[in-house]
């Protein structure tokens, strides 16, 4: 099949979640033997390539490093409209057999109504609620399930029930988080040791979006039982630390928290790291934890970071969040503990560093169910699969 994907974010890097899971949605088409391209209104690289892992790429506009607001908003406005036109020709000339819309982009609604006019096939892929204060978002939302021919979801069933019920007639389909499993699963634990100063430690690491929203907080108040237990243990935290939490609003300060509890020697904040550091960091852990709390926004999305932990082959403790224990067993794949709750965190952290077999059980099933589930070969399989049935 002729195969585009499209999303509105910087691509390959620099939109988070979603442009990582767009590059592994384009790489397993692509070596399913699709012809693949991705369209993207701007790139973060300096100089795109055409090529990029066995798929076409174009971008409309490239984030220059240093550029002031009036020009950001200028290259946000032509990369759009340059995707935009670009869907319309796709669309007029039949130039694909489906396209495939990440996200509810206002551009994305006019574009699938076209479709559907035209009769093309198109895909709409939400992985997140969207905020009803945004009402062009939550507008565009509506139009395209309504207007495609398959909704993908890569978020939890209260996702997949709030968007049956605004488009009951269309087809839905439920994913596991995306995730390069031989990637994620071939780090260096040395290295990571000996970049981060970890020798003879016992290693709790934490990878991606950092505010109140995630658990931070309990996260780190975790370290207070853990260190009384095992003065040893050190907490490295990775990710871009956003300005503001998305909770509550306030300026996000966790260093003032780390030093307040006297956790100085216990717990890092080593800042944004390179996906080659992320999955050495990851292989390095004797411990990966992802504390969500219990909120409507975590409800909706399945963390992605959850694929590449179980990838990675190391234990995990999470709290349930998003559904994940309808996919996941406790004690067999992770070990849960309870959303919001410093010490149940700290008592699940504390049973894997304490118990060998608990830890290796966890590590090999949770490697199994990645391959199985998350592996991004199988998410395009799946895909595939689903676009042939949509079409009849």
């Amino acid at each position: 099949m002729r195969i585009l994907l499209t999303g509105t974010f910087p691509f390959p890097e620099g939109g988070g979640g979603a442009s990582t899971a767009l590059h592994m949605q384009a790489k397993g088409l692509s070596e399913d033997g699709h012809s693949v391209k991705v369209v993207v209104s701007q790139s973060s690289l300096h100089s795109p390539p055409d090529y990029l892992d066995g798929f076409q790429l174009k971008v409309f506009t490239v984030l220059g490093k240093g550029c002031c607001e009036l020009m950001r908003r200028f290259y946000w406005i032509t990369g759009q409209f340059g995707v935009l036109l670009y869907l319309f020709r796709s669309i007029v000339t039949r130039q694909f057999d489906s396209i495939i819309f990440y996200g509810g982009a206002p551009i994305f609604a006019l574009a699938a109504v076209l479709g559907k006019l035209l009769n093309n096939h198109t895909c709409f892929f939400q992985g997140d609620i969207v905020d009803n204060h945004q009402y062009f978002t939550v507008t565009s939302e509506k139009i395209l399930l309504r207007n495609v021919s398959l909704v993908l979801i890569g978020g939890s069933s209260l996702l997949e029930k709030r968007l049956v019920e605004i488009a009951p007639a269309n087809t839905f389909f439920r994913l596991w988080p995306i995730t390069y499993t031989d990637f994620f699963g071939s780090g260096n634990a040395n290295r990571a040791k000996k970049k981060h100063v970890l020798d003879n430690k016992r290693i709790i690491v934490y990878t991606g979006a950092i505010s109140r929203l995630e658990g931070i907080d309990f996260l780190i108040e975790s370290m207070k039982h853990v260190v009384s237990k095992y003065p040893s243990a050190r907490l490295v935290i990775a990710g871009r630390i956003l300005e503001r939490d998305p909770v509550n609003g306030e300026p996000i300060d966790y260093q003032s928290l780390i030093n307040k509890l006297d956790l100085t020697s216990n717990v890092m904040l080593v800042g944004l790291l390179r996906i080659s550091e992320v999955a050495d960091l990851l292989a390095s852990a004797d411990v990966l934890v992802n504390p969500k709390i219990d909120h409507l926004i975590n409800r909706m999305a399945v963390p992605i970071k959850i694929g590449e932990y179980l990838a990675s082959g190391r234990p995990i403790v999470t709290t349930p969040v998003c559904d994940l224990d309808k996919w996941l067993t406790d004690r067999e794949h992770v070990l849960f503990c309870k959303p919001g709750d410093s010490e149940s965190l700290a008592e699940g952290i504390c049973a894997i560093l304490s118990d060998i077999n608990l830890s290796a059980r966890l590590s090999h099933n949770g490697a199994i169910v990645a391959r199985q589930h998350c592996d991004y070969r199988v998410w395009s399989k799946r895909v595939a699969e689903m676009i042939k049935l949509s079409e009849h």
